[in-house]
């Protein structure tokens, strides 16, 4: 939806997931459990605001733990009274970690550097495409 307002119905450019053939034959894991993010507390914050949101945007997604629980939610909105869509997710990183991490001092079997520079977007994308958030 995101992509067709921004740049037309036949655009691509959008399409991260389509064609998407995991190059370094990366497995989903939920092995970083950063996220404090639940459906439940989703519920909760919405709740309060009083009305779903029609665009969700993501900051910092690093692996996808969150991300996750987004689209999740974004689903399960989508599934509500008829004509409902559920709300696009636009999830923003670098997927290039933080210093203690781009220095290996933590997390470097989830950095999984080829070539110097780390896989965290192909996890991204391998968990979302298995949860089947595409």
């Amino acid at each position: 939806q995101l992509t067709a307002a921004l740049y037309g119905d036949h655009a691509i450019v959008g399409h991260v997931f389509r064609g998407y053939n995991n190059p370094f034959g990366k497995r989903p894991t939920a092995s970083y459990k950063w996220t404090q993010l639940t459906l439940t507390k989703l519920r909760s914050a919405v709740a309060l605001v009083g009305k779903p949101p029609r665009f969700i945007v993501e900051v910092g997604s690093f692996a996808g733990g969150s991300a996750l629980v987004l689209g999740r939610y974004a689903k399960e909105l989508g599934t509500g009274a008829a004509g409902t869509h559920a709300p696009p997710v636009l999830c923003i990183d670098t997927w290039l970690g933080d210093t203690n991490m781009a220095l290996g001092r933590v997390e470097s079997k989830l950095m999984d550097k080829r070539w110097g520079q780390p896989t965290l977007y192909h996890q991204f994308l391998t968990n979302l495409v298995a949860a089947n958030l595409t």
